[in-house]
């Protein structure tokens, strides 16, 4: 028995012994360390060993810097980095606030844009955008250059203005809250192709030119009497359109039945582009090159096509529509916000009747091709050639692929048989 309880004493004493070493073993460790750990006060790393923490400190931030600025209603973003680990801070910057509501009289809008910007217009409406509506017609009334050194131009506007649009017929800001006690508005990229703007307050020198101002009279607009025949699914239509003082809004205004599938509508003289719609079906733009007041008429087909006519008795008898085909064709798309820009316009050969142009295009940008300014006659990922493993269909766009350098051919540019072919340049 004494010698069991003697062997027992001797394997405590080395398992004592044990732990000591162990011990030893820990307090001497030679850490081996990975990436940085951190919190929002603190880094340090572990010890893959002994699971210590190692080289633990209080983060060494440098100065803020803006990641996106504030405007008016959205607050902008802010960071900071640690030197030592690279843990980032981030804050919020506050929305800036700035007293907005409707004016309450004629009010002077300023707007510094972009220095390419060589016209500018200021379109407006009310608390709603049917407000306001027969005083303006997009894309607004032209602005009045004040200051040339640092492009700001000036508008007055009229009593009830809620929001402001300023673009120079291509290019446009979002809608802007109309700013009560400020009168400047710094125009700035946003992150939707539209610009934003800052708020401030500017005072116009006493040589500054007289500002241009809303109509007090507004002329009353020529309307005329148009026809459509409809297809016969087609039991609530409307019509839409621009130029003049537009129709009231997408998607229109709606027509009244004549009879069966004939209906009737007033439409502005001043129109310059017109859409018939129904429930979600709708037709494509029709301008001069379809025929818009080319008669007092227009056929829609049930593929949607429209033919220009005209009306009379009951009868609905076909236009030859022949319009002169533009020949100044532009690439439009994420790359300069779908808008005919001589940057990308084709150079046009009128002894072949052809246009071509070679541009460098990015990664994931959706694009399409147009013959003339407008969207009468376009090219779209079903009607242009191109390699697939170079560009792709993105719902109706042509998507490039594979980022490079492009030639861009439209063949036959004033005829029906026109084609456009991209490849990638030589």
């Amino acid at each position: 028995m004494k010698t069991i309880k003697n062997l027992l004493v001797v394997c405590f004493a080395l398992l004592a012994l044990g732990v000591m070493a162990s011990c030893v073993e820990v307090t001497n460790c030679e850490h081996e360390t990975g990436s940085w750990a951190a919190n929002a006060e603190e880094h340090w790393k572990t010890c893959s060993l002994c699971n210590e923490q190692v080289e633990k400190g209080a983060h060494q931030f440098g100065e803020y810097e803006v990641i996106s600025k504030p405007a008016v209603g959205i607050e902008g973003s802010e960071a900071r980095k640690c030197d030592d680990c690279g843990y980032i801070d981030r804050r919020a910057i506050p929305a800036i606030e700035v007293e907005t509501g409707v004016a309450e009289g004629d009010f002077a809008v300023y707007a510094k844009v972009p220095a390419d910007w060589t016209s500018v217009n200021c379109y407006y409406f009310g608390e709603d955008k049917n407000a306001l509506a027969n005083t303006v017609s997009w894309p607004g009334a032209a602005m009045t250059l004040v200051n040339a050194e640092e492009n700001i131009w000036g508008y007055i506007v009229p009593a009830g203005t809620g929001y402001v649009i300023f673009n120079n017929g291509s290019v446009q800001t979002a809608d802007l809250l109309f700013a009560t006690s400020l009168n400047y508005y710094v125009l700035r990229e946003g992150s939707d192709g539209k610009f934003v703007a800052d708020y401030d307050m500017y005072t116009p020198a006493a040589d500054q030119p007289e500002l241009n101002k809303y109509p007090s009279e507004i002329a009353e607009e020529v309307k005329y009497t148009i026809y459509a025949k409809l297809p016969e699914a087609w039991t609530a239509p409307n019509a839409y359109w621009w130029g003049g003082k537009g129709s009231d809004g997408w998607p229109g205004n709606a027509l009244i039945n004549v009879e069966a599938n004939v209906w009737t509508i007033d439409l502005s003289e001043a129109a310059t582009g017109l859409i018939f719609n129904n429930d979600g079906s709708q037709t494509g733009n029709i301008e001069s090159l379809q025929g818009l007041h080319a008669g007092n008429a227009y056929i829609v087909n049930d593929d949607l096509s429209v033919v220009a006519a005209n009306y009379e008795n009951g009868v609905f008898t076909p236009l030859e529509v022949k319009a002169e085909i533009p020949t100044d064709c532009y690439v439009k798309g994420g790359m300069n916000s779908w808008s005919a820009v001589a940057e990308y316009q084709f150079a046009y050969d009128a002894a072949t009747d052809s246009a071509t142009i070679t541009i460098d295009i990015e990664a994931d940008v959706e694009f399409k091709v147009t013959v003339g300014p407008e969207w009468s006659i376009e090219f779209n990922a079903g009607t242009a050639q191109y390699a697939a493993e170079q560009f792709a269909d993105a719902g109706g766009n042509i998507k490039c692929v594979a980022a490079g350098k492009y030639t861009f051919t439209i063949t036959d540019v004033t005829k029906d048989s026109r084609a456009l072919t991209i490849v990638a340049a030589e």
